[in-house]
């Protein structure tokens, strides 16, 4: 029976498989944009509406008011990749073994390298609570920023997430004792998940 040689096709589908499964930040950010980027659609940069924002007016008289829907620009202008040197002879692993020596180590730095750029934005947040060095160490620390989130109208409409360090998240998991329970996930994210906390779910991210 002859070898069946790996495609770039075949690659390509379990790499994006590795890559997503091994995405943290990447997976909890708004991605429905994601679709439209690509060499034979719209290329590196997409129009994004903003909301339309109306005012309330009192009295009997209907007072009109012009639709101004504004728009900003997204570009993509950040680009990852590892350049792996192989074998021809590797062409003829199964795509299980293929991955496992290949695709899957690059994925998972590509995956923290998108983690890490992402994470990185947190400094452009002009707004933040807490003690900075102090642990989120109970639930009432943890509170304080959806407290914050609800002050400032933030819909709280289940979509919300947090992200926490290391120490924070383990700090945060040790005040539940008895109720969350680790079990096997099939990806990185699930395997860093708290049980939901006020209305907002709690990862950890190594990044």
């Amino acid at each position: 029976m002859a070898d069946s040689i790996l495609t770039p096709t075949v690659i390509a589908k379990e790499a994006l498989t590795q890559l997503d499964n091994n995405l943290q930040m990447g997976n909890l950010v708004y991605r429905d944009y994601e679709a439209e980027f690509g060499p034979t659609k719209i290329g590196s940069t997409v129009t994004i509406r903003r909301p339309v924002q109306f005012t309330v007016s009192s009295g009997a008289t209907l007072a009109l008011q012009d639709v101004q829907e504004g728009s900003l620009t997204l570009s993509v202008d950040t680009q990852k990749h590892v350049g792996i040197d192989f074998l021809t002879t590797d062409l003829t692993l199964s795509i299980s073994d293929f991955s496992t020596r290949y695709v899957k180590p690059a994925m998972i730095q590509i995956a923290n390298a998108i983690d890490t750029d992402l994470l990185g934005l947190y400094k452009y947040v002009n707004n933040w609570v807490g003690t900075p060095g102090e642990s989120i160490n109970s639930i009432t620390d943890w509170n304080k920023a959806p407290q914050r989130l609800a002050e400032r109208s933030v819909p709280m409409d289940g979509n919300l997430s947090g992200i926490l360090t290391p120490n924070d998240w383990y700090a945060l998991a040790s005040s539940f004792t008895g109720l969350y329970i680790e079990k096997i996930a099939s990806d990185a994210l699930k395997s860093a998940k708290l049980p939901m906390l006020s209305g907002i779910d709690v990862y950890m991210d190594q990044n």
